[in-house]
């Protein structure tokens, strides 16, 4: 799937939008400088607030159907040959109990 971007590459992307906007503005609508400095700021923070939301709601999707995906393939390839069978569980469990009998008569011996 794609990559998503970094947050450097979303600052550079915020600035340059940024920058576009106060040229027009200041160009185009003469606006002043206390007014661009205001404006640029209340830009680059909805820019960059935007993108930072939306890069990490598509990580999620792109998590989430990678996932999806993953889970068709171990399907499509059938049981996997490493689970436990039950002759393997029964024989983990049997040791458990062994374990624990052993312990617990060490425990009374001390």
């Amino acid at each position: 799937m794609g990559r998503s971007l970094t947050t450097r590459s979303t600052l550079l992307f915020a600035a340059a939008g940024t920058a576009v906007w106060l040229v027009v503005m200041r160009y185009m609508y003469q606006t002043s400088y206390e007014e661009l400095a205001i404006t640029g700021a209340i830009y680059f923070v909805i820019i960059f607030g935007t993108m930072t939301m939306t890069n990490r709601m598509t990580g999620a999707l792109t998590r989430r159907v990678e996932a999806r995906e993953a889970l068709k393939r171990a399907e499509l390839r059938g049981p996997s040959t490493v689970a436990p069978t039950s002759d393997r569980i029964e024989h983990n469990q049997r040791r458990r109990q062994r374990a624990d009998r052993a312990r617990a008569e060490r425990r009374r011996r001390q």
